[in-house]
């Protein structure tokens, strides 16, 4: 029975039973369930505390000592939260939560590292501690080692399965790792054992909005702010109204979600940020003045001050206040990078292990059974939206979006591959990448037989694509260096994948990565992959439209001229442009600051 079910005395009541005849796990297990529901709960953090010391005449620390650290973490004096605890541990070693209180500090102080040896060495004694995988797989996300952290989550389930925020967090990790249907069934779970999880709620819409469901995604928002109680939670809501305005091209709506978002919570730093896309500001302008004071704020998350200097970034150089402008742009892609950790050799390492394996990569003629794809790929903000649009035009096409079913099927056999120790793919591999892909294409295709994959990055696995898919196609969009790497400088993206683009010096080698392994695959597939240059396709559209429709075989439709037109939602950072008729957008904009971007052009060079 969940906690839900039963009232909080009762699950209590629980709790010391099993204590007294000393299940200590089980009682753990009903302390930690109230605990995640009702996290200020006394009664559950004192029996908590008194399985980890028994006997009270035994101990030198009281939960007074404890509380008045806990006080200090929650106003952010970590460093001070840490030295107390550390003192008090020394005290009362027994005691776990002066480990776990220490853990958290750590983290909060930007070392996760340290963290996590701290929960893996607890976990020698507390293996059955649901909350203590949970910190593991927390203090690992930090690190964005997200497949040992989901692993870790995972744990925290098996041993807590009617805890719903487990299931929440666990679904929180497959979505930040791409993962939407995985997620999907975790976040679905969550709001089984509590369907008043507002968080859980909120993260259900996002996960239906990516998955192409906006109705369902709507209805889950709004049914946060009927039921929801705190701000934040409203407010997040809100905010995911607004993004769902903004994907079908309801700019006004849009801006009202997130009005509504902000004066639910004036510190929504995403509604902000994302209000800023959609604001054209004054050098007098309220909302320039409200970021400006924000920003002097001390206690606002790095995770979130970097959403704030890029929104500042946009409203200053609307002003031409470039100098400032810049500052704020560089300061928002210093903390992303910190953040995501990214690290370009491994990008190096995974490219040439691509090009080892696939020199002599088989190509299988297997039956083509479910939809047939047309993968859309290249360097982000190059133009692979509007790309999507021409070909949604064309009859019995679905276009999915950004979708990961690529990436997690040929990531699996990669995996498979460097565990047997192969330096070679085999027929087998491709067939089980085939029949994996096409499954889960089939999920996304809404029964019509041509289904488009826009996910740039994709451009990584197009070669392992066409080896296994014979119908498959490449769709290459290409665009000037400079301007596409500007483009991608300036946006702080929602999701964690696109690393490199955080700073000059990787911005300008992961684009040489790209280039050279995308020439690598038209080399060896050339009669299936279009290069298509974005300058050319908006300069002579209708020619370039009409030969792209052809090349990916498709029937022809007057619609495919009218991209600006197309309903399908538009999810990245190219729904408000592609809703304009076709033009070149930001062309030389980057000249503007090129006084700044030193080390990208002379990594172009």
């Amino acid at each position: 029975m969940a906690v839900k079910d039963r009232s909080i005395s009762q699950t209590l009541d629980l709790a010391k039973r099993a204590q007294r005849r000393g299940a200590i796990d089980e009682a753990r297990a009903h302390y930690e369930q109230v605990l995640a529901r009702f996290p200020a709960n006394r009664r559950a953090k004192d029996g908590l505390l008194s399985l980890d010391a028994p006997d009270p005449k035994a101990r030198s620390v009281d939960q007074a000592q404890i509380d008045t650290v806990m006080s200090l973490y929650r106003a952010g004096e970590y460093d001070t939260a840490l030295k107390q605890a550390t003192a008090l541990q020394q005290q009362a070693p027994d005691i776990a939560a002066l480990s776990d209180i220490r853990a958290t500090c750590l983290r909060a102080l930007g070392k996760p590292e340290k963290a996590l040896r701290i929960y893996q060495a607890a976990l020698a004694s507390r293996p059955r501690d649901s909350q203590l995988w949970r910190n593991c797989g927390a203090a690992l996300s930090d690190l964005q080692k997200l497949s040992e952290a989901e692993g870790c989550f995972v744990k925290s389930c098996e041993l807590a399965p009617d805890t719903a925020d487990l299931w929440y967090v666990l679904a929180q990790c497959r979505e930040r790792r791409g993962h939407q249907r995985p997620a999907y069934n975790a976040v679905t779970r969550a709001i089984e054992l509590d369907p008043s999880h507002v968080d859980a709620l909120n993260l259900l819409g996002s996960l239906l909005r990516e998955l192409g469901e906006v109705g369902l995604a709507r209805r889950a928002h709004e049914q946060v702010l009927q039921t929801g109680r705190t701000r934040p939670a409203r407010s997040a809501a809100q905010t995911n109204l607004g993004i769902l305005a903004a994907a079908q091209g309801d700019t006004t709506s849009a801006q009202s979600h997130y009005s509504a978002a902000i004066e639910t919570c004036h510190d929504n730093i995403q509604a902000h940020r994302n209000l800023a896309r959609l604001t054209r500001y004054s050098p007098h302008h309220p909302h320039l003045d409200t970021l400006r004071t924000l920003s002097r704020q001390m206690n606002i998350p790095s995770s979130d001050r970097a959403f704030l200097h890029f929104a500042l970034f946009e409203a200053l150089d609307q002003i031409d206040e470039r100098d400032a402008a810049f500052d704020h742009l560089k300061r928002g892609n210093d903390l992303r990078h910190q953040q995501l950790r990214y690290d370009i050799s491994r990008d190096v390492a995974l490219f040439k292990y691509l090009d080892l394996l696939t020199q002599d990569i088989p190509r299988t003629s297997s039956g083509m059974t479910g939809p047939r794809p047309i993968f859309i790929v290249g360097m982000p903000r190059s133009g692979t939206t509007l790309t999507e649009r021409i070909l949604s035009g064309a009859p019995g096409v679905h276009s999915a979006g950004e979708i990961p079913s690529l990436g997690i099927a040929a990531s699996a056999i990669l995996r498979q591959v460097r565990d047997e120790g192969r330096n070679r793919l085999a027929l087998s591999d491709l067939e089980t990448l085939a029949n994996s892909l096409r499954s889960d294409l089939a999920l996304y295709a809404r029964d019509r037989p041509t289904i488009t994959c826009k996910t740039p990055l994709d451009f990584r696995w197009a070669g392992l694509a066409l080896a296994a898919m014979p119908d498959a196609r490449v769709v290459h969009i290409v665009r000037d260096p400079m301007e596409t790497c500007w483009s991608n400088y300036r946006t702080c993206f929602t999701s964690n994948g696109n690393g490199f683009a955080y700073d000059q010096n990787d911005l300008a080698a992961f684009y040489h990565l790209h280039a050279d392994l995308m020439q690598t695959w038209q080399d060896r597939f050339p009669d299936r992959i279009l290069t298509l240059p974005y300058a050319e396709l908006v300069a002579d559209f209708d020619a370039q439209a009409r030969g792209l429709v052809s090349f990916c075989e498709l029937g022809w439709s007057d619609d495919c001229l009218r991209p600006d037109a197309a309903k399908t939602p538009v999810l990245t950072a190219s729904a408000a442009q592609v809703r304009k008729p076709v033009y070149n957008g930001n062309q030389r904009d980057w000249q503007r600051y090129e006084a700044h971007l030193a080390p990208l052009i002379e990594g172009l060079a």
